[in-house]
């Protein structure tokens, strides 16, 4: 699990990548050139303010093959260690 201020960026060579991620932004960067691979992503991705996909695999790119392909993992948020799993609330009045 990464919890980020700012923004989480994955580069551009990596093809595999899995875990929970929550970020203000999340960046799947790009080498430059429509030669990037696929990039698997297991897992949860939550960019508050947005998620940019860059990456660019050519013209096999299509609906059918995208240059990312996420993949919801519960088992992640399930096996987590209990402490992350509770939510935790301060409840605060406040005057006026």
């Amino acid at each position: 699990m990464v919890v980020a201020s700012g923004r989480i960026t994955v580069g551009a060579g990596v093809t595999a990548i899995q875990g929970i991620f929550i970020a203000d932004e999340i960046e799947f960067a790009t080498a430059g050139s429509s030669n990037d691979s696929q990039l698997q992503a297991q897992g949860t991705f939550i960019g508050w303010n947005g998620i940019s996909i860059m990456r660019d695999i050519g013209p096999t790119q299509s609906a059918t093959t995208p240059s990312v392909v996420f993949t919801y993992r519960p088992d992640l948020v399930i096996n987590a260690p209990e402490f992350i799993q509770r939510v935790f609330y301060t409840w605060e009045q406040k005057p006026g």
